[in-house]
């Protein structure tokens, strides 16, 4: 993977967010500038990339693998995330390490970095995540810092790089807290997910609200906030953007068990499945509201409620129609370039 020197980078909205390229670095884009970014009472923007997707999916789910030095694996289809020393931290990594990591790439998103260098000041992220007590939050924020410096995922390739892995570290090398201040240094590599050919963000909308929550009263909220955002970005204009299977809820919370340990064990289905997902959904209600896209009001069995939809309502999302109006210029721009292309075939 080549690394290229990049300074503060602007922040754009991109048209469409590609799916089959194989990094986005080497994407290709229409742009048009969001100005300002950040002015939602409702949301932040914050980066995003199939890398980030899946990094956050996974990022507080229990290793399915330590090995003999404690370092930790979790392997899915095209992502793996390894955790060196996972047996050295006391909590594992916890929802609070999610939070402070969707923080700085809000920052990042927001103010663009020095180099890969972040710098959140301890009192703007107390206020980001509704936080009183000082000492505690250094505290936290110190012990996250140690767990995020950790990570390195691998994940395959798309497009040309089908088959390949590459192999990426969250970390670059420096953080700390100093005069109150957060500094966070991020490999370049990682940051460099986040960006398209023209030196811009891909980015998506992500409700405030969602870093107040309490994660050990509703330790779901985050993942399915994430997962709902991201997958209501990339379907800005199309039938489904507001529609998602429970199915697909239930695999974007990683502390979330299965129906199979569930059964195995005390069996009971709705305390341990349904009514955490209903209640985490709930948490976000300020903003989200949802309802089951089924003939029946609530589930009658397990089956109805895994194989249901869920529809959800957003309260002043931004206003999408740059993105809806590019991706139209786009489809008809390929339109006319493939009929060009026969036409000259069918005249050499």
């Amino acid at each position: 993977m080549s690394l290229r020197k990049k300074k503060d980078r602007p922040i754009y909205s991109e048209v469409d967010l590609p799916s089959s390229s194989d990094d986005a670095p080497s994407l290709t884009a229409s742009l048009v500038v969001l100005s300002p970014p950040d002015d939602n009472p409702d949301y932040h923007t914050i980066a995003e990339s199939r890398q980030s997707i899946m990094l956050s999916k996974r990022l507080t789910q229990t290793p399915t693998q330590l090995d003999l030095l404690g370092n930790g694996t979790i392997t899915d289809n095209e992502f793996k995330l390894f955790i060196r020393g996972y047996s050295e931290l006391d909590a594992g990594i916890n929802a609070t390490a999610g939070f402070l990591l969707d923080a700085l790439l809000i920052t990042v998103t927001r103010k663009g970095t020095n180099g890969t260098m972040v710098s959140l000041p301890l009192r703007d992220y107390m206020e980001m995540r509704g936080l009183a007590n000082l000492k505690e939050t250094r505290q936290q924020v110190k012990r996250d810092m140690n767990a995020l410096q950790r990570i390195r995922f691998e994940y395959r390739g798309r497009g040309k790089s089908r088959g390949s892995w590459f192999n990426v570290n969250l970390y670059g090398g420096t953080s700390g807290i100093r005069n109150s201040i957060i500094f966070f240094r991020f490999n370049e590599d990682f940051l460099n997910l986040f960006f398209g050919s023209h030196g811009a963000y891909f980015f998506m909308y992500y409700p405030r609200a969602t870093l107040k929550i309490n994660p050990k009263k509703n330790p779901h909220t985050r993942p399915l906030v994430y997962c709902i955002a991201a997958h209501k970005r990339m379907n800005v204009g199309k039938p489904n953007e507001n529609t998602i299977s429970v199915e697909t809820l239930l695999q974007a919370c990683p502390g979330m068990p299965s129906y199979d340990e569930v059964m195995a064990s005390d069996r009971a289905i709705a305390k341990r499945i349904i009514e955490p997902l209903e209640r985490d959904l709930d948490a976000i209600g300020s903003i989200l509201t949802w309802r089951y896209q089924f003939p029946h009001q609530t589930p009658l069995s397990y089956d109805d409620f895994r194989s249901a939809n869920v529809v959800f309502t957003w309260r002043n999302y931004p206003n999408t129609q740059t993105i809806t109006d590019g991706r139209e210029h786009r489809r008809t721009k390929k339109t006319h370039l493939q009929k060009s292309a026969r036409q000259y075939l069918q005249n050499s």
